[in-house]
């Protein structure tokens, strides 16, 4: 196949140069904004991934005419739709690949690739149907790069003690937290998301009934839902933690256990369940089931707003009537938001059809309640409420979609989480093969000359030189490796002796005269007899 330098051989190196930078002027430039949503999709809808080792891959995005590398993983799933459950490493149909939108950047031209990597990559094209026209980011998944980059996670996990439920999980924007029980009890919205103090009181749970002999009874979190086990798993862009319960009536354990599984990402969580039994004990008549989150005297000065309270309820502790309205599945996505200067939290609730009503559930009151759990006090307590004359039965299923996102949001903002959450970010993902080799004019010579990337690209002199490796093959003609500007100029040359002494360089930002070049765009270019290859690098000041 004619590579690109034997296409265009002949032409000057000005006018070569200006072909190479058509091609970055006119690629397709990242429009996609959304930030908070994660990407998860299924394998099974990436046709190249399905069927090869989750190991081989590292990501990267494409901006400013370099490869950074990205934050991704590939978390398997079991055909029950179960995490942590596989572990054959092999991508299949049911697998779930995730990254960030902020993990995309632009579309990359084909004749840029990341150095060793294999000759097969995979473009994954992300697009928001949100926006007009679509906005589009792309990110690059590359076959066995050699030494691949170790980046910081987005989301981090430490577990305690292994006999309780309390663990701890670092995202970008928040931390959360768990009582030795298992559930939430402490939140915080770090800056400058957030003002980084904990907001959260705990987790409710109630199920509420009446017995044959003991008459009214309330099942609760603390004392009746209690820490059975925690699997946890993932990677550096979504943790995920399954949590086991058993359920108790009176102090006795009833014959009914259940699982909770969360999934953190960096801006949000979800927070759900599959076909959890309703426990049936003898004598019982469940007819009320309430599931919340309750703040803490840090919340007050907050505002509350969901679809049916568009001006907002202040949190302060006095008693108010929201409108207890919700609009039931298949109808729609429940949302809930609280905001001010502790942060904003966004909840999208999927509501269970059982019960005979469904409801939102809020209450904000200083009044101690001593039949309540945690401070014994109510701050914005908010969440569902289902109720029924009858007995409540069968089995239940949800997820709450949480964000944990910027301080003193509009009203307005809740509905827009609702809209994309019922819009996802959609992929593709196409193959692509490495097509131009960019090493020589001359098929029959050595095939082990080479010019790697710049490292670091960019880079700024202030900050230490730039390295350039290389090698120069089996040969014993003089080498040349020099450094242009855009318009074709000469600005930098190396001593052939020091090239063939040494398979890297340095360069220090300054012309042949010592004096500091501007920033902007540079190439680098390797010669030895016809072979050549030219690398673009960007100076900063």
């Amino acid at each position: 196949m004619l590579n690109y330098f034997n296409v265009h051989r002949g032409l000057t190196l000005t006018a070569w140069l200006c072909i190479v930078l058509s091609q970055h002027l006119y690629a397709q430039k990242k429009s996609l904004s959304r930030v908070y949503d994660p990407i998860v999709v299924a394998a099974g809808k990436l046709d190249p991934l399905k069927d090869d080792s989750i190991k081989v891959f590292t990501a990267y995005c494409y901006i400013e005419g370099n490869f950074r590398p990205s934050l991704f993983q590939i978390d398997e799933v079991d055909s029950k739709g179960f995490f942590l459950r596989e572990q054959d490493q092999t991508a299949d149909s049911n697998d779930q690949v995730v990254f960030m939108p902020n993990g995309t950047g632009d579309r990359a031209p084909t004749d840029q690739w990341v150095e060793g990597s294999g000759d097969v990559r995979l473009e994954l094209e992300v697009t928001d149907s949100l926006a007009t026209p679509p906005a589009k980011g792309w990110l690059y998944l590359f076959r066995h790069v050699p030494n691949p980059p170790n980046l910081p996670p987005h989301v981090r996990y430490v577990r305690g003690p292994e006999t309780v439920g309390s663990d701890i999980v670092f995202a970008t924007s928040y931390v959360d937290s768990h009582s030795t029980e298992g559930w939430f009890v402490h939140t915080r919205i770090r800056p400058p998301y957030g003002d980084g103090q904990n907001i959260l009181d705990r987790q409710k749970v109630r199920v509420g009934g009446r017995h044959n002999l003991f008459g009214s009874v309330t099942l609760n979190e603390e004392t009746d839902v209690r820490y059975r086990s925690i699997r946890h798993g993932g990677g550096p862009v979504r943790v995920l933690r399954e949590y086991g319960v058993k359920i108790t009536f009176l102090g006795f354990l009833i014959d009914s256990t259940a699982s909770f599984t969360t999934q953190y990402f960096p801006f949000s969580t979800v927070f759900g369940a599959q076909n959890v039994t309703i426990p049936a004990v003898t004598g019982l008549t469940v007819n009320l089931i309430r599931l919340s989150s309750d703040l803490n005297d840090r919340a007050i000065g907050m505002k509350f707003f969901n679809a049916f309270n568009s001006n907002g309820i202040t949190v302060d502790g006095a008693a108010d009537s929201p409108v207890n309205t919700i609009t039931n599945p298949p109808d729609g996505v429940n949302w809930l938001m609280l905001t001010g200067n502790p942060g904003t939290i966004v909840t999208l609730m999927n509501i269970p059809l059982i019960g005979e009503t469904r409801g939102l559930y809020y209450k904000d009151s200083l009044t101690p309640d001593n039949n309540d759990t945690g401070d014994k006090k109510s701050y914005g307590d908010s969440g569902i409420l289902v109720t029924s004359t009858t007995n409540i039965t069968g089995r239940l299923s949800f997820d709450f979609t949480t964000y944990y996102v910027d301080k003193n949001q509009p009203g307005s903002a809740g509905e827009q989480f609702k809209q994309r959450g019922l819009n996802p970010l959609q992929v593709t993902a196409v193959e692509q093969t490495r097509t131009i080799t960019a090493v020589s004019e001359n098929a029959t010579q050595p095939a082990d000359f080479r010019l790697d990337e710049a490292r670091p690209n960019p880079f700024a002199p202030r900050e230490g030189s730039v390295q350039i490796s290389f090698d120069l093959g089996r040969t014993n003609i003089k080498p040349s490796l020099r450094i242009f500007n855009l318009l074709g100029q000469e600005v930098a040359r190396f001593d052939a002796a020091d090239l063939l002494r040494s398979q890297t360089i340095l360069w220090d930002g300054r012309d042949r005269f010592g004096r500091l070049v501007p920033a902007g765009i540079y190439f680098y270019e390797l010669t030895v007899g016809r072979q050549r290859a030219v690398k673009k690098l960007i100076l900063l000041r």
